[in-house]
């Protein structure tokens, strides 16, 4: 179980791919808000689904290079590296720029709708963010 204590919550902390019941696939929660980061947390393992965590887009591209992702949720306004950034980080490294990424934000997009696969407003409804996810990470 993961602890609310920050020092607890590494981005590149191993996935728990062996736990039973678990999915195979790997998503990164990129938010700096440690409440709604927690929150959005407990519902992806209600989910059971396998996670990753990082406060800002700094810490996500350091989970990125050493976990493997297969979706990354974001915040659009973070410190350090905000999520347009990263998106655009992300799209212009060709080893990462195939994975999906859906953007969180409480403001509309910033023109960056083809940087993004999806866009949820904030606040997100846990049954719109877990239809979002699962349309990326459950197997077809």
């Amino acid at each position: 179980m993961i602890s609310t204590d920050d020092s607890k919550l590494l981005p590149s902390r191993p996935v728990q791919s062996s736990i039973a019941g678990r999915k195979s696939k790997c998503a990164l929660l990129v938010e700096d808000d440690r409440s709604l980061r927690r929150l959005l947390e407990i519902i992806l393992e209600r989910a059971k689904y396998d996670y990753v965590s990082a406060g800002d887009g700094r810490e996500a591209i350091e989970a990125l290079q050493s976990n493997r992702i297969d979706l990354v949720i974001t915040d659009a306004f973070m410190p350090n590296m905000n999520g347009y950034e990263l998106c655009r980080f992300m799209k212009d490294d060709g080893a990462l720029a195939h994975i999906p990424i859906v953007l969180l934000s409480a403001l509309d997009p910033q023109n960056e709708e083809d940087q993004v696969d999806e866009f949820l407003i904030k606040p997100v409804a846990p049954e719109e963010f877990l239809a979002c996810v699962s349309k990326y990470l459950d197997p077809e």
